[in-house]
């Protein structure tokens, strides 16, 4: 069952059947959904969504906060339990950075993703 990259909606092999997300997979969905929003950038809650502008694609920015940032934001969502590591890749020359993160949720399994930041 594979679901669609930005919801929670699989469909069967034959296309017969719908499902939604639940358990690990519902948790990682919800995390990279999440960090789709920057702050000041959802008009019902403009304090929600990640500090990106302030804090993450500035220039020449200081790692350690910027890891405490999406290590913070990580730790919000229920279901996690631990982050066990979160690691930054910058590609200068194509202008992307990629989030990897590796967390342990409060059942004990381990979710591992990449999130990928295209700075245009």
């Amino acid at each position: 069952m594979n679901f669609n990259t930005p919801g929670d909606l699989a469909v069967n092999a034959a296309g017969t059947r719908f499902m939604l997300a639940r358990g690990k997979e519902a948790l990682r969905l919800r995390i990279l959904n999440g960090l789709r929003i920057f702050r000041g950038h959802w008009k019902f809650d403009l304090r929600r969504g990640l500090p990106m502008f302030e804090s993450v694609l500035i220039k020449n920015p200081d790692t350690r906060i910027v890891r405490a940032v999406f290590r913070d934001f990580l730790l919000q969502f229920v279901g996690v339990a631990e982050v066990s590591r979160i690691e930054l890749r910058f590609n200068r020359e194509d202008r992307i950075m990629n989030l990897d993160f590796v967390l342990r949720t409060d059942t004990g399994e381990e979710l591992q993703d990449t999130f990928p930041y295209e700075v245009a």
